[in-house]
């Protein structure tokens, strides 16, 4: 079942939606869009703005970092973020923490954030996947799209 629901998160021209089985539903009023700020010109601004707005939600747009040396960069890229998606009035979040899953989560978590929404990318054969650890280890509703 993993197997799959990775396969579709990676490939499904949709939204790919995982609820997890004690989840009870309540409205999605803040979405907390995980990035890691690269290759931002194939990020689906359309298809975020479309989910945003269908939600009515706000939208927090955070970045899970470690090195602070990379901060510049980082920075400069969100600016580009905040140009792709200002219709939105997004608020972003740079976070420090040396384990991705565990910044997402525990802003998730202080920020009172209803879902998860991640962009799975295709990597290399042993390389950790940030998008399957969230599917199934999150205590909240994970969405994916392309």
């Amino acid at each position: 079942m993993e197997s799959i629901t990775v396969y579709l998160s990676k490939n499904l021209q949709y939204p790919v939606i995982v609820v997890p089985a004690n989840m009870q539903y309540k409205p999605v009023r803040k979405i907390l869009l995980a990035t890691d700020l690269e290759n931002l010109y194939s990020l689906p601004v359309e298809a975020v703005i479309k989910i945003t707005n269908a939600f009515k939600a706000q939208i927090d747009i955070v970045h899970v970092y470690s090195k602070e040396d990379h901060f510049e960069v980082i920075s400069g890229r969100m600016s580009e973020l905040t140009d792709y998606l200002k219709c939105l009035n997004p608020h972003f979040h740079f976070v420090h923490n040396t384990d991705t899953y565990d910044g997402i989560i525990d802003f998730a978590e202080q920020n009172n954030s209803d879902i998860i929404l991640t962009i799975p990318k295709k990597h290399a054969f042993f390389h950790k996947s940030r998008t399957k650890q969230l599917l199934f280890n999150a205590p909240f509703t994970v969405m994916t799209m392309q």
